[in-house]
Parts: C-alpha cells; sequence; structure tokens
C-alpha cells in the first residue's frame, strides 16, 4: 500500500516581506519609547545631582554659616590684577570655585585632600588683560595640574565627577582650552551645574554679583529691582540673605557643555563651557540680563535656552550659526533646564517662562515675588 508523503511547504518570499515589514514596524514604534525611557531616566539622574548639591550647600552653610564664595581670587573681577607672581599690590591667580570647596560635602572628601590651595587650580583668563604672561600661576603648580604639567591628565583638577555632570549632554572627556584667549592648553574636569550669579556678572569691574547694592528696571514691568544673585566674586549669600523666600531663589543652574561653533543648541567653544575646579571668565556663572528695553537681544539670549547670536546682530551671519552663549542656562533637556532653588528643591523651568519672572528668580532681594512656576 502507498503512501502518499505531503510536502512540507515553506515561506514564500512575500511572506517573509511581510514578516520582516511587521517587525521593522514594530521596532520602529518600540525604539522612541526606549529612547524616551532612557532620557527619563537620565532627567531623573540630573534632577539627583542638583539635588545632592543642594544636600552639599546646606552642609556646608551648617559649618561655615555661609555659602560657599562663588570663585577666590580669580582673574579679572572687580577691578583687581591678579598676577602670576607676588608683585606688590597684586594677588596670586587662584581661581578657585564653590564647587572646588563643596567637595567634601559631595562625598569627594578624598579628591578635596589632594588640592593645593595655596595654588591656583587653572589659569583661565584673558591674558592680555592680566597685563603679565601669566603661565606660571599655571605651571608653578604641579600639586593641582599633576606631573605632566600644562595640558597634562594626572592632577586632582582633571577628575571627571559624575555628580557634576548631566548625563543627558553628548559632551564627554576632559575640558580642553587652547584657544587665543590663553598662553597655552590647559585641561580640566567639567561641569554641567553653574551658579547663580544674578544679572551677568563675570568680567573685569563687575563687581554687582552678590554682594552689589546695584538696582536694574525690569523690562516689562517697569519696577527697579536689586539684581544680586546667591554667588559671587571672593563671597556667597547666608540664608537670611534670601529675603524673597529660599524656594523663589535659584542657587544652581543647569548649562550645556560646548558642542560645536555651528550646532544648535550649543555654545560655541571650550572657552564657554564650565569647570568645576577653576573660575572661567564667563562660565561658572548661570546669570540673566534682562535690558530694560524688553526687545533687547540680550532678553533672548541670556534666557533658558537663549541663542547666543540671533539673526541680524554683529556675527551671526545666518541662522545655523545660532548657539547658547556662556553665562545662559541651558540644557539637553526639551523644553527648558534644571534648576536647584535656595531649599534645596529642583525645579524644572520652561524655557518660554518671562523674562521678568526668570529675573525674580535669579535675584535674591528684589521684593518680588516670582508667582507660579
Amino acid at each position: 500500500m502507498l503512501r502518499h508523503v505531503r510536502k512540507r511547504r515553506a515561506f514564500t518570499l512575500i511572506e517573509l516581506l511581510v514578516v520582516i515589514a511587521i517587525i521593522a514596524i514594530l521596532v520602529a514604534l518600540l525604539l522612541p519609547a526606549v529612547q524616551q525611557a532612557r532620557e527619563a531616566a537620565r532627567r531623573t539622574q540630573c534632577k539627583s545631582n542638583l539635588k545632592q548639591l543642594g544636600i552639599g550647600l546646606a552642609n556646608y552653610h551648617d559649618v561655615n554659616q555661609q555659602l560657599p564664595p562663588g570663585d577666590i581670587s580669580a582673574n579679572r573681577v572687580r577691578g583687581i590684577t591678579y598676577t602670576a607672581g607676588n608683585d606688590v599690590g597684586s594677588e596670586d591667580v587662584k581661581n578657585h570655585t564653590a564647587l572646588l570647596l563643596l567637595l567634601p560635602y559631595v562625598d569627594q572628601a578624598t579628591l578635596y585632600q589632594e588640592i593645593d590651595f595655596d595654588q591656583a587650580t587653572g589659569i583661565a583668563c584673558h591674558g592680555a588683560n592680566l597685563g603679565v604672561n601669566p603661565t606660571g600661576a599655571w605651571a608653578t603648580n604641579p600639586n593641582n595640574v599633576g606631573l605632566d604639567g600644562p595640558g597634562g591628565e594626572d592632577g586632582p583638577v582633571h577628575k571627571v565627577i559624575a555628580g557634576f555632570l548631566c548625563p543627558s549632554d553628548s559632551v564627554t572627556g576632559l575640558l580642553t582650552r587652547n584657544d587665543a584667549r590663553h598662553y597655552h592648553t590647559e585641561r580640566h574636569g567639567r561641569t554641567n551645574y553653574l551658579m547663580a550669579g544674578g544679572s551677568r556678572g563675570w568680567g573685569s569691574n563687575r563687581s554687582w554679583m552678590f554682594h552689589a547694592n546695584s538696582t536694574r528696571i525690569m523690562p516689562n514691568s517697569g519696577v527697579r529691582v536689586r539684581d544680586r544673585g546667591m554667588f559671587g566674586h571672593q563671597g556667597a549669600a547666608r540664608v537670611r540673605d534670601m529675603s524673597d523666600g529660599s524656594s523663589n531663589t535659584i542657587a544652581f543652574g543647569e548649562a550645556r557643555q560646548a558642542v560645536g561653533r555651528d550646532t544648535v543648541p550649543g555654545i560655541s567653544s571650550n572657552h564657554y563651557s564650565a569647570a568645576w575646579a577653576a573660575y572661567t571668565w564667563v562660565s561658572n556663572y548661570v546669570v540673566t540680563h534682562p535690558n530694560r528695553n524688553a526687545n533687547h537681544n540680550n532678553n533672548v539670549r541670556y534666557h533658558i535656552n537663549g541663542p547666543r547670536d540671533t539673526p541680524g546682530m554683529a556675527g551671526s551671519a545666518a541662522v545655523s550659526r545660532v548657539r547658547h552663549h556662556g553665562g545662559t542656562a541651558s540644557s539637553a533637556h526639551t523644553g527648558g533646564a534644571h534648576f536647584l532653588m535656595g531649599d534645596g528643591a529642583v525645579k524644572f523651568l520652561n524655557e518660554n517662562i518671562g523674562v521678568d519672572q526668570y529675573a525674580y528668580l535669579m535675584y535674591m532681594g528684589d521684593g518680588e515675588l516670582p508667582g507660579d512656576f
């Protein structure tokens, strides 16, 4: 008796293509969800980093009865000429920062012990403004720079501290500065978290950070307010200085690192990126700059995620040149940036927040309440 053997039917080409198409569709649907989940985790970690900074600030204040100075013996500020030597009538460059002083309070006590506070942690200056070749301040601090000297990577200031970095920022590795503003190459560990400096107060003869008595007319309300922030040159606030309330005062703001001259968003060069160990002229403080003219370009470019250049401004030949300015709060998160408030809370401020409202949050004693934010 003969048996009929049933042949096994294979997939046709059309069936195979249909299966592949279905798989591709499923992957396309799932991939954005995976990416969103990863970004949500990164945002949570960024928020946690700022929260830990807030705890560190509170502990520092308990011990020292004030917050850490924004910078110490920084070059090109307050009309003081700091030099690389011990000239009569001048002071040595140190360029120490608040984050440097906070190390023992954020689980970095061992690294803190490696720092020689009698020496500079970076030159980070405009050499032409210094009046002398500043190489000495950097070259004579091997305890901080390391055995490789200028440009080396084995000193304590080169350490990359995860808690000082936003995991959403794609820029990694050491911050390298070797542009025309410096006499040599220097490298530092980066940070995405900048001190609140009030209203544009980083440069020479700028004395309106923290200890200033200057006032400003707000562009939209026309109200005159005091425009100092929580941190500044050679000083910082105490809790009692936050007369607007610690929950209404920004302590630290998030800022992106340099990602390329013509990349949006980002800032134009490493010169505008921040290092945790060294003051860097325009990069350690997040500031606001409300000009009394509500339509002034500075009200745009110093706003959250604001561009450094806008069409029509000097140096902005095309829209592709739009980039964040040093000192401008910005982030890799969509729609705004994280901010640490004076009471230790971390808020995500929308990039569309009003210019006046944002400034009221940046100033700790303006007498104006910012309202809901």
